[in-house]
């Protein structure tokens, strides 16, 4: 049988997506640059704190539902997707309606700087679900014009507060108002034009939660190592470590977007491949390896060869953020790249991949109590590393037990000359060093985009 279905090269879907996902991110990034460039450590601190909360509310409000349309973008969804939208749109409503008694708890001083940066991360996290609907759409240009509305509106209504009244509390506001008023009104256009015919009752928002109850657990694990991390400092340490930890959190989070970009690229097109049975899902799972092991050099030079400016444009005080960068680089760029957990989820093994977390979140949490009072921010890094590293043999199991491809040879012999190169570079310094990274990095995105390149992706069902 001919396969008919239309393809779309994966490098153009890739850089689209990655436009959307480095929006979101480099907002966040950005809005704490302003903070750090303007007010005090300690005010930043306070800002980063809160808008962690949010993120972390946007996250646990997800309950998977990003994740569940991606995977089921083959089916006939309408109804589960104005299912989800209602049920985002519904704790989009209940934060409003107990943020204000909420923040009446605290000290009247902080109570704008909490309440903005809430909101800022929380419309910051609608808006990855948006940009979830727009890929699980295959509209990934939409993708991209989600991010920029609900980003771009927060950081001019930021820049115009710098100028006219540049407070703390103001900025906080200013970034949280925009960003939530937008978020809100792209969550009710969606949800009106996704409605159909008969819309979505009560019964399919029960029937969409019951399937991504695995999905919830695994997507909030996930994602939670740094902004659990970034809590666990701000309660034991202080706003001050707090600013230094997520000054290096967010640069990580910024450089690590091609990988997960790359994830949600795949994640609908393994599950189009799937339908055809289990070899053409393995090819294309060994694509995503190889594409993977390609990334790793230039997700570690990146933060190396930047972030000492970046840094160093915060503010002297934020130098001692470089070591915390190259910690948590090097140890997410391992854990982004080495057994993705895409091929599980379309395989429905979630439920390992939640085991697989748990463990390691638990080691990461323990971790951070117990170093972050002796080496604060620097110790929550060393706890995250640690964290990463146990939920890989666990995926390995799976892997096996589903009959997966791991990788063969050229993979493996990847992966020693990247650990050669890594090792040589960190015993150098200066030009030397920036030169072997930035070759290293130039050689893995012209590598990365040749496969790219030369990898077509189901946009739609097979024949």
């Amino acid at each position: 049988m001919t396969d008919a279905a239309p393809r779309r090269r994966a490098s153009r879907t890739f850089l689209l997506s990655l436009c959307a996902r480095a929006t979101r991110a480099g907002g966040r990034l950005l809005a704490l640059w302003g903070c750090a460039r303007n007010f005090s450590l300690e005010d930043t601190g306070h800002f980063a704190f809160w808008m962690t909360v949010g993120a972390v509310i946007a996250l646990t409000t997800d309950f998977g539902l990003s994740e569940l349309l991606l995977r089921n973008s083959t089916a006939a969804v309408s109804r589960e997707r104005h299912a989800a939208l209602s049920i985002r749109l519904g704790t989009f409503l209940a934060l409003g309606a107990l943020l204000v008694p909420g923040l009446l708890l605290l000290d009247s001083s902080k109570v704008a700087v909490a309440g903005g940066a809430l909101l800022f991360g929380f419309a910051l996290g609608i808006a990855d679900f948006l940009a979830a609907i727009r890929r699980a759409e295959g509209t990934t240009r939409l993708e991209l014009a989600e991010s920029l509305w609900v980003a771009g509106a927060a950081l001019a209504a930021g820049v115009v507060v710098l100028f006219a009244h540049p407070s703390i509390g103001a900025f906080a506001l200013a970034l949280g108002g925009a960003a939530a008023f937008v978020a809100l009104l792209r969550l009710v256009a969606i949800r009106r034009s996704s409605r159909g015919d008969n819309g979505s009752t009560w019964s399919d928002a029960a029937r969409t939660l019951h399937d991504s109850r695995w999905l919830w657990p695994r997507s909030l694990l996930g994602w939670l190592f740094l902004e659990v991390a970034i809590l666990i400092v701000g309660l034991i340490s202080g706003p001050a470590p707090v600013a230094i930890f997520a000054a290096a959190a967010r640069l990580v989070g910024l450089v690590t977007q091609p990988m997960l970009a790359l994830s949600f690229v795949f994640l609908p097109a393994l599950a189009r491949e799937a339908t055809g049975g289990i070899d053409p899902l393995r090819r294309l799972t060994s694509v995503l390896h190889r594409l993977c092991v390609l990334m790793i050099p230039a997700l570690v030079a990146a933060p190396i060869l930047l972030g000492r400016g970046v840094l160093a444009s915060l503010g002297a005080e934020y130098e001692r953020a470089l070591p915390v960068l190259w910690i948590l680089a090097t140890s997410y760029a391992g854990y982004s790249c080495l057994l993705s957990s895409v091929p599980l989820i379309v395989l429905r093994q979630e439920r390992l991949i939640v085991q697989s977390l748990v463990l390691g979140q638990g080691l990461s949490i323990a971790a951070a109590i117990a170093l972050t009072p002796a080496y604060g921010a620097k110790g929550a890094a060393i706890a995250v590393a640690l964290g990463l590293l146990f939920p890989k043999p666990i995926l390995l199991f799976g892997y096996r037990r589903a009959r997966l491809p791991v990788g063969g040879g050229f993979e493996l012999a990847l992966l020693l000359a990247i650990v050669a190169w890594v090792a040589i570079a960190m015993r150098l310094s200066g030009l030397p060093q920036a030169a072997l990274l930035a070759a290293g990095g130039l050689a893995s995105v012209l590598a990365t985009m040749r496969l790219l390149s030369h990898t077509a992706l189901l946009v739609g069902p097979r024949s």
